[in-house]
């Protein structure tokens, strides 16, 4: 068995996931599969519920379902099992519904224009048909994301919520408030006999269990060298960015001299440094374990004397910049921080903390000036970052950039077939952000996690930390 130790216990629903808990996306993520699966070892999408997929043209694609592949209670998995799942996280909104309008009809069903999404259609129990509205090549990755786990609703179960049964390779046996337990759907695997969540309350009294040896994983706040004594390993588990947006629409900020001078005066190095010691710098737009996140290692130095010089008429003017950024402590270092250093190049900034509702009204309209936020998600793919984020009309672009060149390097990365020349498309699309002046990379959003050396077969990717058919206990344990 593996028991974890957590704050509190997760919910192994389907859905919208938050990807700043890795914990809760980790449960859910044993108990369904998705039509597609990640392989972390080998980097490359691999069969979920579906056997197979095949497209000749990456608009429209054919999933053939795994005839093997069954819900925990033995009812087939078919076409029409994932028609309805992945309908129901387009109807739930957020990120994850939101991420789903590259398929055809998405956006005017979750508009209320369609009683259905005319791009998911189960041409039989085991075809399943999807339709883009434009070539895209990732889709087989972007279906990987946890948050499009397949289930299927059984009734109602506490507080009015449907009760749903997996697909995936554990089943929930038992849960009293403090434990979930997970056991093996699957009989071929022999490697754990259980998958235990144990809440302590806080992520202090989870390592402190861990000290004691009664859970075998649990949240690095402390221990380090526990970790480095004992012979086990911490694993970081990431799942975004934090970000400086710079507003495309906003008349100081307008020119892309101006944004590109004003982002050379920010030292990341030292940005991040004051938010505290379990923040790392991030390289890139999208998170760190993805295949293009090294833009920042050519494109995000600083230079003041290329701040000073772009910033002159703005510095002129007198009028402070302003900066946007969530609440809590580390935000307010962070922005205490990113003050200091635009001030030394001689342009005022005023800061001002922002809550959801505020941050919500940004989203599209270019609205903040300047503004630290998080670009989340749990997808293996490159793709919804930079597409949502920054593409014209993108549901998540808070800079308000509108770019004609990154436009279309997204679309030439979207109808790239070979992996590799994909990989190289999106890696121009990114840094065509950076050099906009539309976002500045500062930390990779994540948390660390210490695992006992007994615990084999961890891997993490996007959000998850390990795979449920890859772990495994140790025999000498």
């Amino acid at each position: 068995m593996v028991r974890i130790g957590v704050a509190a216990l997760p919910k192994p629903t389907v859905g919208e996931l938050a990807p700043a808990d890795p914990m809760g996306v980790l449960a859910p993520d044993l108990v369904f599969d998705g039509v597609t699966d990640w392989d972390a070892a080998k980097r490359r999408v691999a069969p979920g519920v579906a056997k197979s997929w095949t497209t000749t043209d990456g608009i429209s694609w054919m999933f053939t379902i795994d005839p093997l592949a069954e819900f925990s209670d033995g009812t087939p998995v078919t076409a029409d099992s994932v028609v309805a799942a992945l309908t129901e996280v387009a109807r739930g909104g957020g990120l994850a519904g939101g991420r789903l309008d590259v398929i055809a009809g998405v956006k005017e069903f979750r508009a209320g224009g369609a009683a259905t999404i005319r791009g998911l259609v189960a041409t039989d129990a085991s075809t399943l048909t999807i339709e883009m509205s434009s070539a895209n090549y990732e889709l087989p990755a972007l279906l990987a994301d946890p948050s499009y786990g397949i289930g299927r609703p059984t009734g109602i179960g506490e507080a009015g919520a449907a009760k749903v049964v997996g697909s995936g390779p554990f089943v929930p046996v038992a849960s009293d408030g403090t434990t979930l337990r997970l056991a093996p759907a699957e009989s071929d695997i022999d490697g754990v006999s259980a998958i235990e969540f144990v809440a302590f309350g806080s992520d202090d009294a989870a390592m402190k269990a861990y000290e004691a040896g009664s859970v075998d994983v649990a949240p690095a706040a402390k221990g380090a060298a526990l970790v480095e004594a004992g012979g086990d390993a911490r694993y970081r588990v990431s799942a975004g960015t934090l970000m400086l947006s710079v507003s495309n629409l906003a008349a100081p900020l307008a020119d892309v001299g101006v944004r590109r001078a004003l982002l050379a005066g920010v030292d990341r190095e030292a940005a991040v440094a004051a938010m505290g010691d379990a923040w790392a710098v991030a390289n890139g737009v999208v998170p760190g374990d993805l295949v293009s996140a090294a833009v920042c290692d050519a494109s995000c130095g600083v230079d003041d004397a290329v701040a000073r010089n772009g910033l002159m008429g703005l510095a002129a003017s007198g009028a402070p910049l302003h900066l946007d950024v969530p609440a809590g402590d580390v935000a307010a270092r962070l922005a205490a921080e990113l003050e200091r250093q635009i001030e030394v190049v001689g342009v005022p900034v005023e800061v001002r903390p922002v809550d959801g509702a505020a941050l919500e009204q940004a989203v599209g309209g270019g609205g903040s000036e300047l503004l630290v936020f998080a670009q989340v998600g749990l997808a293996p793919s490159v793709d919804p970052y930079l597409a949502q984020g920054f593409a014209g009309g993108g549901g998540e672009n808070v800079s308000g950039m509108s770019s004609p060149e990154f436009d279309s390097a997204l679309a030439v990365a979207r109808s790239t077939s070979d992996a590799d020349a994909r990989a190289d498309a999106y890696r121009q699309a990114e840094a065509i952000v950076v050099s906009n002046g539309a976002a500045l990379p500062l930390a990779e959003l994540g948390r660390t996690y210490v695992v006992r050396r007994s615990v084999r077969g961890v891997q993490p990717v996007s959000g998850v930390l390990f795979d449920g058919r890859s772990v495994h206990v140790a025999a000498n344990r």
